[in-house]
């Protein structure tokens, strides 16, 4: 819109009335209006989107409405208890088995029945239900969903893990990959940056283009024939 309008001074006045004023030009501006009452709004169309907005909801910025698991540990919402009680019995009382030696880091959220080895490190990460994760084991910005295994030595930065995926003893899931259910990631194997990974058989779209009718055994009879 504004290549072809970049003289506009005000874009209420001046812009947005040039724009519906010249209908040739087949531009148009959607919105929507929410209803009385509704203080939050995003769209989620991205990993990172849907990161900002699940780190919203965990913030409570959506109250009275609160979105997530009927139990769960959230470190906002246990921060005040942590300090008094401490991070175990937080966790015990969450329903998450945790060992003495794994830390928990802020911006944080785990599920019912998931469990944490020995010197794990969980930061900034959401893990759903019974999940096991094993030890040492580094996550970091990460969105696990429910029945997630992962191994000893693992790390799993900034991606987001479907239900059922198993990540083996030290491997690595870089930033920014996707990987869908029931997907293992092999012993030692490290996963590219943004990467995509499924079980779903992609299809593939037919071409009828010149080029790829254009076989080597058609080309041989072509020239035979003029020979």
């Amino acid at each position: 819109l504004f290549q072809d309008n970049f003289d506009y001074q005000n874009l209420r006045r001046d812009f947005v009335g040039g724009v519906l004023s010249e209908e040739e030009l087949g531009n148009k501006i959607f919105c929507y209006e929410l209803k009385s009452g509704v203080d939050y709004a995003a769209r989620i169309h991205n990993p990172r989107s849907y990161d900002a907005v699940s780190r919203d909801v965990w913030n409570h910025w959506l109250w009275p409405i609160e979105v997530g698991q009927s139990r769960s540990f959230t470190t906002c919402a246990h921060s005040w208890g942590i300090i008094r009680r401490g991070m175990q019995d937080c966790l015990s009382d969450a329903g998450v088995s945790a060992s003495r030696t794994a830390k928990v880091g802020n911006d944080c959220q785990i599920g019912e029945g998931t469990s944490l080895g020995d010197n794990t490190k969980v930061v900034a990460s959401f893990i759903g239900k019974r999940c096991k994760i094993g030890k040492n084991v580094e996550l970091k910005g990460c969105h696990l969903l429910d029945g997630v295994t992962i191994a000893d030595g693992a790390k799993v930065h900034g991606s987001m893990l479907s239900d059922g995926v198993c990540v083996e003893q030290d491997a690595t899931v870089l930033e920014g990959c996707l990987v869908g259910s029931n997907v293992v990631i092999g012993e030692g194997h490290t996963v590219p940056a943004f990467s995509r990974i499924s079980m779903i058989r992609q299809v593939q779209e037919d071409s009828d283009s010149e080029e790829e009718l254009e076989t080597p055994s058609t080309m041989a009879g072509a020239v035979e024939g003029e020979a």
